[in-house]
């Protein structure tokens, strides 16, 4: 008689959770160190990595405390090894972290302060995302405008910008910001625009140095003339200015930008200011007002200026200027306009 074997299988069933945790290793956990990032020598936690490590020291000893006895033969029933191998921190540290009696979590303070987006810092973001594209492009449209005497504002350069380029990708804030960092500044148009020098200005310069630190010594009461004109229909006193163009420029950066914007001149009815000044401040008497009418002139006040009106005046103004210098010797400085000198006999010229 033949048997044949028959095989019982029986069906494998996954461990309950129970079991799971109940088998729990804590050595199973213990990940190795990452040794491509250099550890100090000596490492002191600041206050954001301590009330981190508190508030999971907390969670474990509050898990530990619900579960109960159940716990026990778990790793929950060592709540400060559970935290130093989640923290990956030595045993000894998680112990000094000191915990309540009750389950509080702890806020975690901020150590690292934001940094605030004042004015230079949007300056130097907008550099660094926009120069190297557009700052060239914008520098060379500003002083297209500079060169026509055009008032220019934020604005209407940044419409004029998206429509003259259409892929133009600066908003209005971000553009302000570029040109600022740009070296372009909104200030009074002091009409300056380059400055030049040659051996001849350098002489008489000096010579005037000289002459007036010689007055200064001789205890003389120095007394400025100067005149100047006002407009009835002036333009804006402000206005955009580039700063990175120097005073002192080469003639090839003269010719690629422009010189900057000018003072206006021929703007409605004019009015001649002139005066003296001294150290001690205007000396009283010597200043007169003279309307000129409208300014059609394309030069500055001194086309409506002339000898007979100014030699009045400085007849007219030379006792309150000597009664101002009392004992004192007087020194006049003025500078060299047409009216200022002329020639009471002609020189006759043989050829």
């Amino acid at each position: 008689m033949t048997y044949e074997a028959q095989s019982t299988s029986f069906p494998v069933t996954d461990p309950s959770l129970e079991e799971l945790l109940w088998n729990l290793d804590l050595s199973e956990f213990q990940s190795p160190v990452d040794d491509s990032i250099p550890a100090p020598d000596h490492c002191v936690l600041d206050a954001k990595c301590r009330a981190i490590i508190s508030n999971v020291k907390s969670f474990f000893e509050e898990l530990k405390r619900r579960l109960g006895k159940k716990c026990t033969g778990t790793i929950f029933n060592a709540p400060t090894q559970l935290t130093a191998v989640a923290c990956g921190v030595s045993k000894r540290l998680a112990s000094s972290i000191q915990t309540g009696p009750e389950y509080i979590r702890k806020p975690i303070p901020y150590t690292h302060v934001r940094p605030q987006w004042g004015r230079e810092l949007r300056r130097k973001e907008a550099l660094r995302k926009y120069s190297g594209e557009w700052g060239s492009v914008i520098r060379h449209f500003v002083h297209a405008k500079f060169r026509n005497e055009v008032s220019v504002t934020v604005a209407d350069l940044w419409n004029e910008m998206k429509e003259t380029y259409p892929t133009f990708p600066l908003s209005q804030t971000t553009f302000y910001y570029l040109l600022r960092g740009l070296g372009f500044t909104y200030r009074i148009n002091d009409g300056q625009r380059y400055i030049f020098e040659n051996p001849s200005i350098v002489d008489k310069r000096a010579r005037f140095l000289t002459k007036v630190e010689q007055a200064r010594r001789e205890n003389h009461l120095i007394v400025y003339l100067d005149e100047t004109w006002v407009y009835d229909s002036m333009t804006r006193k402000r206005g955009w200015n580039d700063d990175t163009i120097p005073q002192f420029a080469p003639a090839s950066t003269m010719e690629e930008f422009s010189c900057g914007k000018t003072h206006a001149k021929n703007k409605g009815k004019r009015a001649i200011v002139i005066g003296a000044m001294s150290e001690e401040g205007i000396i009283a008497g010597c200043t007169r007002v003279i309307f000129s009418g409208q300014g059609l002139i394309e030069d500055d006040h001194h086309g409506d200026m002339n000898h007979a009106v100014f030699e009045e005046w400085l007849r007219d103004s030379l006792p309150y200027m000597l009664n101002a210098a009392a004992d004192r010797c007087l020194s006049i400085v003025m500078d060299n306009a047409p009216y200022h000198s002329r020639a009471l006999e002609k020189v006759i010229v043989r050829i």
